[in-house]
């Protein structure tokens, strides 16, 4: 293991906006076009535009980020158009549906117009584009061609997606020799590059945890600009953070000796700590301890039906307490008391549980204003509401500087791991106490999922092993049962979805975000029982044989969404066991 407080990263990447202004704010530059892409925000982008201006050229500063949703921003002029028409590019360098998600959600910014997505094949190796077509009445107004800036670039698995980058262009009427068209390597990308070049030097073979935590602190001029459409905003912070854990965590699952999607690899703690500058990104990379684990005095009871933010740990653990109960309890890797209530009664067994990835914030609320239901019907119950309370300090040290941002480092345990994919021990023995005090065949486990589009924008764009869960889809019903067992769960998502159908704000919320995934997915992999999506699977290895996990739209929910979304949580924990009890 590398000791504690360790440096193994301190560099500083100068701005690139800073690098071309003194470039290309120059007198030879007079009269050019210079067409720039890079991953700043718009006011940024536009001061150096200004910049080459008074210079003399004539210049655009385009986002290198979702160019056609900065397009539609930023520069075509839908006026007098009724309806628009975008071709997106189909190449084989990545797959189908790759740019016609990365247009989302253009089509809800277009004021009401009608707008139409049109697959394009690009052939391999040909740069892809949009062609943009504003029409009325059938004539085309106007069209506009839109550069979508991507390389191939072999990234820490082996593999070369098709990648954005920033890029550059520059014509001359009377100086050709300065000409340009070529990919720009921008400050974001160099330091993600390093930081992933300093994790590869790390040894690892994988039979112990490489540190304790990994702290890797960017600070950048990061601005997040908010879109009027549900919960999205562009916040290239969030993509760094996004993009920097998940690509961590791949290349050390790969230096252990498994592959880049395995959830049961443990490295350690991968904290990725974002803050704001003025110009340039600096990087720092260390080693450090963890962190102890959040004391005080106990929160105050709050109600919970009124709940419309994240709860802490301090307010999940007084909620519990208030509820009675036979306490049991694991104990994670750190020591730390993983705690369950255990409340007997005459019905079925049930064990609900929620908060296996703590970024995930409706599930501890349904669990906990579910549980007096329960036991008010006789339920034989164990409740476990925090499974991942390691993962849950992170968030709230996450949440401080970001509280809107998916925060997918505090995602898993300590270790690094997903608990729900390792065999029985720390964190998931609370399932097998949980077994063996009810005998409960049915597990409720109550999950999130992000509330906004979810980016890698420096491996391929869609995020690897999880292109699913890219956009938001509405309130998702996964029922996994073992052999034998499928018209129970038939039942169970039957009674599950008729349940939530009765709750109008439910219905509405997940019909307006599952129309607008199909519109950009261009499918569905989803049936629907009463409007609600769901799938089915048959597992062999389950420890509960009717296990119903729920998928709220909730990472960086606050409000009166983040209500609607813990009330579906309740609702779908208790209409569970209605199925189950009805049977039994």
């Amino acid at each position: 293991m590398i000791a504690d407080d360790t440096l193994l990263l301190r560099a500083r990447f100068e701005d690139s906006l800073d690098l071309l202004r003194r470039a290309y704010a120059r007198a030879e530059y007079r009269g050019a076009e210079i067409e720039v892409w890079t991953f700043d925000d718009r006011e940024r982008r536009d001061a150096l535009r200004r910049a080459l201006e008074a210079a003399g050229a004539r210049a655009v500063v385009r986002s290198a980020l979702k160019p056609l949703l900065h397009a539609v921003l930023e520069e075509i002029d839908f006026a007098d158009g009724d309806h628009v028409f975008i071709r997106y590019p189909v190449t084989p360098d990545a797959p189908e549906n790759r740019f016609r998600l990365e247009a989302y959600p253009v089509a809800e910014l277009l004021c009401g117009r009608g707008c139409e997505l049109i697959p394009a094949l690009v052939a391999a190796g040909e740069a892809p584009s949009y062609e943009v077509a504003i029409r009325r009445a059938g004539e085309t107004l106007r069209a506009h061609r839109v550069f979508a800036p991507n390389i191939r670039r072999r990234d820490h698995t082996g593999e070369a997606p098709l990648t954005p980058t920033g890029w550059l262009r520059i014509r001359h009427p009377e100086r050709p020799e300065l000409d340009r068209d070529e990919p720009l390597e921008t400050d974001c990308e160099r330091a993600f590059l390093a930081i992933m070049d300093c994790v590869a030097a790390l040894p690892w073979s994988g039979d112990a945890p490489l540190f304790n935590r990994l702290e890797v602190r960017i600070a950048a001029p990061f601005r997040d600009a908010a879109l009027p459409v549900g919960h999205e905003h562009v916040s290239m912070a969030e993509a760094m953070h996004e993009e920097v854990y998940f690509s961590i965590l791949e290349a050390l699952r790969l230096r252990s000796g498994g592959d880049a999607t395995s959830r049961a690899v443990a490295p350690g703690q991968i904290a990725p700590m974002l803050s704001r500058a003025d110009a340039g990104i600096t990087v720092e990379v260390r080693t450090a301890a963890h962190r102890p684990r959040p004391t005080g005095a106990a929160a105050p009871p709050r109600d919970l039906s009124l709940t419309r933010e994240p709860l802490t740990g301090r307010e999940i653990e007084a909620a519990l307490d208030a509820l009675g109960g036979e306490r049991f309890a694991a104990v994670s890797r750190l020591g730390w008391r993983v705690e369950g209530r255990r409340h007997r009664g005459a019905g079925p067994g049930v064990f609900l549980s929620a908060g296996q990835h703590a970024n995930e914030p409706t599930g501890p609320v349904g669990a906990l204003r579910a549980a007096p239901e329960l036991i008010a019907r006789g339920a034989d119950l164990a409740l476990a509401p925090m499974k991942n309370p390691e993962g849950l300090a992170l968030c709230e040290e996450l949440y401080a500087d970001w509280p809107t941002h998916m925060n997918h480092a505090a995602r898993y345990t300590s270790g690094g791991d997903d608990l729900e994919y390792v065999d029985l021990g720390f964190e998931k023995e609370i399932y097998r106490k949980a077994r063996a005090l009810t005998g409960a065949d049915l597990h409720v486990n109550l999950h999130g999922y992000p509330a906004r589009e979810w980016v890698r924008p420096f491996s391929g764009y869609l995020p690897r092993d999880f292109a699913m869960w890219s956009l938001p889809k509405g309130f998702l019903l996964l029922l996994r049962h073992g052999p034998g067992r499928g018209r129970e769960a038939q039942a169970i998502v039957d009674h599950v979805a008729a349940r939530l159908a009765e709750n109008a704000d439910i219905s509405a919320l997940t019909r307006a975000q599952l129309a607008r995934y199909e519109r950009y997915a261009g499918s569905s992999p989803f049936e629907t029982r009463s409007g609600f999506p769901f799938l089915i699977q048959e597992r062999a290895d389950l420890i509960f044989p009717l296990t119903l996990i729920t998928e709220a739209p909730d990472e960086t929910v606050h409000g009166d969404d983040f209500a609607i979304w813990t009330e579906a949580q309740r609702i779908a924990a208790i209409a569970a066991y209605e199925a189950v009890a009805g049977s039994a």
